[in-house]
Order: structure tokens, then sequence, then C-alpha cells
């Protein structure tokens, strides 16, 4: 069907970009925070990958930029190489080479074998992993990076509470759950949290762990080879950036479907794929986290109008003009508020529709939630979704091997 582009059209686009880039902006900085890697590298991920994604990708209303199953996964990968960002940014770059090879292979066609058990499942793990990581901050100490770690230094964190960072963290999620609709709808949630909640500590004085110095200016290509070759294991690397590509195309895939269902429209599966490539290249070689679809900001999207493609793209152009005009002030928020955000966040991924009824699910159905989050908390992200899928598939062919048994017995009798 043609589509013709008008002023209405290009104004829709804009005004949904901008709404888009308001919900991003703390996302961003807030997961980049959380990577290690720093709130500058969470904005340069968000600007590379979401521009590029969104001219190139496969799904005109899909929005790019860091999210929580990148930043788990990320996280997860950097433990050995925490002296060294360079061997990071590499394994983003070749992320993003995985994930253009899996286009050319049409692997996006693979996407109709992953069971809804399996997505929610995962998707249930990484709100869960959220949260957990996110505790440490709430309390007013470093998170340890890892769910598990986190689990068993929550005793000594509540014994030793930091009472500053626990009043942002209440003001900041009062914010975002409490305030009226009416001025929700002006201004998202976790925007006016971050605005709440550094305005109390700015207002008050506390003396709280706050973001830090973010580079003003625009970001420049760097090529991590250099320090990335010392001491470079490959086989190591290699596996992170094939987990990490393999972890983003399946999460971009699975937004672009909900995006799918919210337009009623028909994605490009491959050329997702591609997009969020190029994404991750460009990301990589800015000195940004790795990106992927990201529900919220998608839905976002979507919801504030927009059309076509360049409401995706005029987000992250938006975001560039914040990072180059307000850096000073983006610098001051405190890592309490962050954790806020992201606790909502997590809090938000989670499927309590399906957790609530588990009971009431069949057994091979509610067995697979269960395995899949257990997998995503304890192992990594990777191998719940494959096991995941296993465990169903496996099922459904026995199941259907019984019935033919016995179709077989009944004829012959």
């Amino acid at each position: 069907m043609a589509f013709s582009y008008s002023w209405k059209t290009l104004r829709a686009d804009l005004t949904a970009g901008l709404t888009t880039a308001v919900v991003a902006l703390p996302l961003a900085i807030a997961f980049g925070v959380a990577s290690g890697l720093g709130p500058e590298a969470g904005l340069y991920g968000a600007i590379a990958a979401g521009f590029f994604s969104a001219i190139v990708g496969g799904c005109p209303t899909l929005v790019t930029g860091p999210t929580g199953p990148m930043t788990v996964v990320l996280l997860a990968v950097l433990t050995p190489y925490s002296d060294k960002p360079g061997i990071g940014f590499l394994i983003v770059v070749l992320a993003g080479l995985i994930q253009m090879l899996l286009a050319a292979g049409r692997a996006g066609n693979l996407l109709r074998f992953v069971p809804h058990e399996v997505v929610s499942g995962f998707m249930s793990g990484i709100g869960l992993i959220i949260v957990l990581l996110q505790i440490g901050p709430l309390l007013g100490h470093a998170s340890p990076g890892r769910p598990l770690l986190a689990l068993l230094t929550l005793p000594s964190w509540l014994a030793d509470p930091f009472t500053p960072a626990i009043v942002l963290g209440l003001v900041t999620l009062a914010a975002i759950y409490f305030f009226p609709k009416r001025v929700t709808d002006w201004i998202p949630g976790p925007l006016l949290g971050v605005i709440v909640g550094t305005g109390v500590a700015i207002g008050f004085g506390l003396h709280v762990e706050t973001v830090g110095a973010i580079p003003r200016g625009l970001p420049t290509p760097h090529f991590p080879w250099p320090e990335a070759m010392t001491g470079l294991r490959l086989a190591e690397v290699l596996l992170s950036a094939s987990i990490l590509g393999l972890m983003g195309a399946l999460d971009s895939l699975i937004t672009s479907l909900i995006a799918d269902e919210m337009t009623d429209s028909h994605q490009q599966p491959n050329r997702v794929l591609a997009g969020q490539g190029l994404g991750n290249l460009m990301a990589g070689l800015f000195g940004g986290v790795p990106c992927a679809g990201t529900t919220s900001c998608t839905v976002v999207n979507i919801t504030s109008g927009a059309r076509t493609r360049l409401a995706a793209a005029s987000h992250a152009l938006i975001l560039l003009v914040i990072l180059i005009g307000f850096g000073p002030i983006v610098s001051r928020i405190p890592n309490a508020v962050l954790a806020a955000v992201l606790l909502q966040v997590g809090l938000s991924i989670m499927d309590w529709k399906t957790l609530l009824r588990l009971r009431e699910m069949p057994r091979h159905k509610s067995g697979t939630k269960v395995i899949v989050i257990l997998l995503t908390v304890c192992v990594d992200l990777l191998t719940a979704v494959f096991v995941g899928i296993f465990l169903f598939h496996s099922y459904l062919f026995g199941r259907n091997r019984g019935w033919w048994r016995r179709l077989r017995k009944s004829h012959q009798s």
C-alpha cells in the first residue's frame, strides 16, 4: 500500500521522538552506570545504536537502546576484563558483526520456534536480576554485579543502611507510581522520578554518590583494537561477543513482535537483525554499551503517534542535543535515584500475569517457565533460552509421538 508522507506525519513522528527521548534518557544513564562503563557509555550507545538501527532496521517503530537483558549480559562478560574497557567495546563491535552475519544467514526466520513460555520466563528472570542488582544502591551500597552475590550480601546491607540513599529511592519510586495521571501524561514516570529525586537531593543538600562528570561534546569514533589486544584471549572474547549478539538479536526480535501487534504491521526479521548489528557496531566504535530493541521506549514511541522510522531516529538525535547542552545537570543525578528507576523497570519487565497463574497452567508450560527463570538468574540468559526451547519442544515431540503410536495401535487392532 502506498504511503504519502505529510506535514501531519512529520509532526507526529517528531513529537513521538521527543517523548521517547524523554523516557529513554534516564534509562540510558541508569543502564550505563549499571554496566560499569559509566553514564556516558549508556548515552553514547543509545545515540549511535538508536540512530543507525532506526535507519536500517526492518521494524519502523522499533526503538533501540540500552536494555536490561543486554546490560546484565555485558556485566557478566566484562567481569574478567574490568580493568580493560577497550576489550568491552571490542566485544560490542564483534557482537554487532555477529548480528549482521545472523541477518545474512536469515536467522530471523527462526523466531517462530521460540514459545511464549520461554519469552515470558526469560523476561521475568531479567526483571528479577535487575531488582536484585539495585537493592544495594538503594540501600547506599555498591552493587556486586551478580544477582546471587547480591542476594547473599543482602543481610549485611540491611544491617548497615544509608538513610539518605533510602529516602531518595523511596521519593523517586513515589514520584513514578503515585503522581496524578494528568502529570505523568505530560512528563513520563521515569523522568519525573529522576527530576523529583535529584531535586530533593540538591534542595536538602544530601551527600550521596552521584553519576559524576559526563563528557560534553560529540562522541568521536574510536577503534578499541590497540588496548584490547593486550592480554587478549580470543576464544573468550568471541564467546562473549556471541552471547551478547544472540541475546540482543532475540531481545530485539521479541520487541519487534510486540510492535507488530500494536501497529497491526509485519516486520522484516532479518532486516531487524541487520539494523541491530549496524547499531551495535557503531555503538562499540563510539564507546557505547550494547543495545537492543527496548520494549518500554518502543511502546511509548507507538502510543505517542510514531508513523515511520523518523520517530526512532529523531529520538537519538534529541538525546545527542541533551548530551551536548545538559551534561552538567545530568552529572548531579544520585545513583540511588537511578537505582529506583531501574527497580521500577525490573518490576515492569516481569510477567506478573502468568507468574500469578502458574498453578493453573499445564505442567509443561509452568515447568518450562520456572526453569527458564532459575537458569536466567543462576546461570546465564542464553543457556536459559536454549534449554527452555529444547524442553518445551521435546515435550511436544514426545506427546505427538505418543499420539502417533496410539493411532497406529488402534489401526492394527
